[in-house]
């Protein structure tokens, strides 16, 4: 990274400073979001969670599903000028998110989207971004993810939201969960 060029111009020390904090943390808060995300479809959903148990060979298809059904990140921009969009006053500094979600829960790209189907075929979500955008750590972050959910379901098969226990997720540039209760025997 330190050999690196930006421009024709070796890069400085607050573009070597910016990188190397990209490749440090560029995983930790969105792979640990995932998490949160999974674990309470799972605790909500026996029958999924069966499959998995079951069958540990799904759970590479599981997280591809997961990860198409529930997106975290947000794409956030910022609102340059003061306008009016489809009848929505912006104004300049405002921020604008755009969900992954959309795309990956839309009808005319996905048959049934809101259902999750360890066994779909078409696994083209758009979790990881695309072309020059796409994320450099998605094969580490789906491995994080299998490896999490085959070494979770292989101790704790039973689980389930703790009764009388509400989640709580908040949503902006990442989507999280803040309070995820769970219980197992």
């Amino acid at each position: 990274m330190l050999a690196c060029e930006l421009d024709g111009r070796p890069i400085n020390r607050q573009e070597v400073l910016s990188v190397t904090a990209n490749v440090m943390f560029g995983g930790l808060d969105t792979v640990t979001s995932t998490m949160g995300f999974f674990m309470n479809f799972l605790a909500r959903h026996a029958d999924h969670r069966r499959q998995l148990v079951d069958d540990p060979g799904l759970t590479g298809a599981a997280v591809d599903e997961l990860l198409r059904r529930h997106a975290i990140a947000n794409f956030g921009r910022m609102v340059a000028r003061d306008l009016e969009y489809g009848g929505v006053p912006m104004r300049e500094g405002d921020l604008v998110l755009l969900p992954t979600a959309l795309y990956n829960l839309d009808e005319r790209r996905f048959d049934d989207p809101m259902t999750v189907d360890f066994h779909r075929q078409d696994k083209a979500h758009f979790n990881f971004g695309g072309g020059i955008h796409r994320c450099l750590g998605l094969h580490l972050a789906r491995l994080e993810l299998r490896i999490m959910l085959e070494e979770w379901l292989r101790r704790i098969p039973d689980f389930r939201i703790a009764e009388g226990e509400e989640i709580r997720a908040n949503s902006g540039r990442i989507n999280a969960m803040s309070y995820l209760p769970l219980s197992w025997s």
